[in-house]
């Protein structure tokens, strides 16, 4: 029996190989052999005829998908590379891994592979099914007994290799000309490092006002004003005397706009920096339009990030890392999925780094809500060519 253990992305290799290690356990004294390209070609062989030449004499193919390789055109290559069998006796199983609903349809709906029946979400009993059922097709079979016991031990450790592998790939760092760049889970409002500017969006009057109708409680902002009124003892007038007598805001003033019916009338350019300690600044995010609401368009985010970026550069003051949320993932009516946001940060800190050769690193945190849907391979991918 010959399996053939398919993947594309580092997330999907590396589950790949815990299961070549815990198939080998399980199958230990059968004949039961598997392939995966990444252990099994020895250096100097031409890869290409090796891959194929296991493709053609594959009885069983394991496909191991994740959200982010789902359209992998290798993936389908090399399912229909061992489908082709002219017997029709070869199978093809795809493993979905982390595989959510994404507005009520399965991410495989599209998929060629759609035709084949799947294992979502790997637990202890469809795993079972298929060591049960591999084991029912092979000429040496192992002892009902043997199995369950082998088996028994075998799915705890795999398990944890599995759960420490989503954690581990709903994450990314990149190292770009000296700066470490990470892209992760955690919240922006509970970081003690000294050594962190923490970096929060407000909108283009630097408004404080948290009446739900202009700054409200659940947004960003709104939280941060909270704890700052808490843990410092201040009040929101002295926190808007300093901002009146800050001498970037001065410098970056654009006009007084005395139509506003509620709000502050002094209106900043978008990316400036208001320093309210040496390790929290507010940033001049989005513009407000009629009835106080904040919106972005692409062009703009673009210039904000720009300008932000050198802001930055002239405030930073040697300190290590410059924390920041996704900038317009909260209410700012951007046309852009959080994806494209990341790669436009991404791509405006790359630039802006090569003309200001700033040393500092930068971490982009993320809810849990939204870390769920970033496209973490894709990211890794096209981090080089942005």
């Amino acid at each position: 029996m010959q399996l053939f253990l398919s993947w594309s992305g580092s997330y999907s290799k590396d589950l790949a190989i815990e299961f070549k290690k815990f198939l080998g356990e399980i199958f230990k004294d059968s004949d039961v052999n598997t392939f995966i390209s990444s252990d099994d070609i020895k250096f100097g062989y031409n890869w290409n005829d090796i891959i194929k030449k296991n493709l053609e004499s594959s009885d069983i193919g394991l496909l191991f998908l994740t959200p982010e390789n789902i359209n992998s055109t290798w993936l389908n290559f090399e399912a229909g590379s061992i489908h082709e069998d002219e017997n029709n006796e070869s199978r093809i199983i795809p493993i979905l891994f982390n595989h959510y609903q994404e507005n009520g349809i399965e991410l495989i709906e599209n998929s060629p592979l759609k035709q084949f029946q799947s294992i979502v979400n790997p637990n202890k009993q469809n795993i079972h099914r298929l060591i049960i059922d591999i084991n029912s097709k092979i000429n040496k079979k192992i002892s009902q007994n043997k199995l369950l016991n082998t088996f028994d031990d075998e799915w705890h450790e795999l398990d944890l290799k599995i759960k420490s592998l989503k954690n581990k790939y709903q994450s990314i760092s990149f190292n770009y000309k000296g700066s470490q760049i990470s892209v992760k889970n955690e919240s922006i409002l509970r970081h003690p490092n000294h050594d962190v500017i923490r970096v929060f969006p407000f909108n283009e009057y630097f408004d404080t006002k948290v009446n739900d109708e202009i700054v409200t409680k659940k947004s960003l902002n709104g939280k941060i004003l909270a704890k700052i009124l808490k843990e410092d003892d201040v009040s929101i007038d002295e926190i808007n005397d300093k901002m009146c007598e800050d001498k970037n805001l001065k410098k970056n003033f654009i006009e007084n706009n005395e139509s506003r019916d509620s709000g502050k009338t002094k209106k900043y350019k978008l990316g400036t920096i208001f320093k309210y300690d040496d390790t929290i600044f507010f940033t001049a995010m989005t513009n407000v339009k009629d009835g106080n609401k904040a919106t972005l368009s692409i062009s703009n985010y673009i210039q904000f990030l720009f300008f932000f970026w050198n802001q930055i550069d002239e405030f930073y003051a040697g300190k290590t890392t410059i924390m920041i949320p996704l900038f317009g993932s909260g209410i700012t009516r951007i046309k852009a999925n959080y994806n494209e946001l990341l790669k436009i940060i991404l791509w405006t800190f790359k630039i802006s780094k090569r003309e200001l050769n700033f040393n500092f690193n930068l971490s982009i945190v993320l809810d849990q809500k939204v870390n769920k849907k970033i496209n973490y391979y894709d990211l890794e991918n096209n981090f080089n060519i942005l």
